[in-house]
């Protein structure tokens, strides 16, 4: 990244004929990392059962403290490839989409990036830090046109 850009927190992730297959973030490399996943303790099952999702998640953090080490983490975290952490659920927007309404997503979302798309297909990414270094550019220089 050029000097004083943030850097880059989720990159697109594309097949062999450059077609996006996915986006990768810290998100869900952590998530990867974590000593559970739904799956393998049937959250869905339980929620069916009335069963709340926090209580689950809190039980299943009590028993990786209890059993998972760094080391095993770091272990895991070798044999872990990028096409079983890419996201194909990314939010996305029309590249034409006005500059408030990408603000909205973002917002409603809590997502660091929007996928741009131009005809359905993936061609960059609208990053927060960006969004917001343009806005408080137009509000220190007073242009309130160019963020509608």
């Amino acid at each position: 990244m050029p000097p004083g850009r943030p850097p880059y927190r989720a990159i697109l992730v594309r097949d062999a004929g450059g077609n996006f297959v996915g986006r990768l973030d810290h998100f869900l490399i952590l998530d990867a990392l974590l000593p559970w996943h739904e799956d393998e303790f049937q959250i869905p099952m339980l929620k069916r059962a009335w069963v709340s999702e926090e209580l689950v998640r809190q039980t299943m953090d009590n028993l990786a403290l209890l059993h998972e080490h760094l080391s095993d983490i770091c272990e895991r975290a070798r044999s872990i490839r990028v096409g079983d952490l890419t996201s194909r659920e990314a939010i996305s927007i029309d590249h034409n989409v006005p500059l408030l309404a990408a603000v909205r997503l973002l917002v409603e979302h809590q997502t660091p990036s929007l996928l741009v798309r131009y005809d359905d297909v993936v061609v960059g990414v609208l990053r927060l830090s960006d969004v917001f270094e343009h806005l408080s550019d137009c509000i220190l220089e007073g242009d309130d046109d160019s963020a509608a």
